[in-house]
């Protein structure tokens, strides 16, 4: 994870703005399974719970203001329950889903000279909605295409789209 931070607000004596660099590991594992309900010819439902875990390292970082920030590794356990309905078409799939989230814990913490800083939390429920489309396999056997789009709200708020192109050779 990189990440460069400049405030536009947060400035020194001198004028000069607060700014960092950071670099840190991320990664994770899921696990999850489901179960795809045929409703008719041409639709299915396809109900499904994961489970997400990540970490991200912590860092220490030095502001170009003179200050240390100590950034605290942060751990986020998430469970997902939730269902796409699609539609099979000729030449496209269209789908529509929805899911619930519960965010665990998800506490990012650090420190200034020693002083904790508040600590933004994830922790709570997010409900997830979904809209998109898939190339169906009658255009071609070897290319898909997937173009979604997503909206969160709860304690995640926010919409986020998806564009997916692959091949199989």
């Amino acid at each position: 994870m990189k990440n460069d931070f400049i405030a536009s607000n947060l400035v020194d004596f001198a004028g000069t703005r607060a700014a960092y660099d950071s670099k840190s590991a991320y990664y994770g594992a899921h696990v999850g399974g489901g179960y795809v309900l045929g409703l008719g010819e041409a639709a299915s439902l396809d109900c499904y719970g994961r489970y997400l875990w990540t970490h991200q390292d912590g860092d220490d970082v030095r502001l170009t203001t003179g200050e240390t920030v100590n950034f605290d590794a942060v751990n986020s356990q998430r469970t997902q329950l939730g269902g796409r309905l699609t539609w099979a078409t000729k030449y496209v799939n269209p789908y529509v889903g929805a899911a619930w989230e519960h965010e665990f814990d998800g506490q990012a913490a650090a420190s200034v000279h020693g002083i904790a800083l508040d600590e933004p939390s994830m922790k709570g429920d997010t409900g997830i909605g979904e809209i998109g489309v898939t190339l169906a396999e009658t255009v071609s056997k070897n290319i898909g295409l997937d173009l979604g789009l997503q909206g969160y709200t709860g304690e995640k708020e926010g919409v986020a789209g998806t564009a997916r192109l692959s091949f199989n050779w």
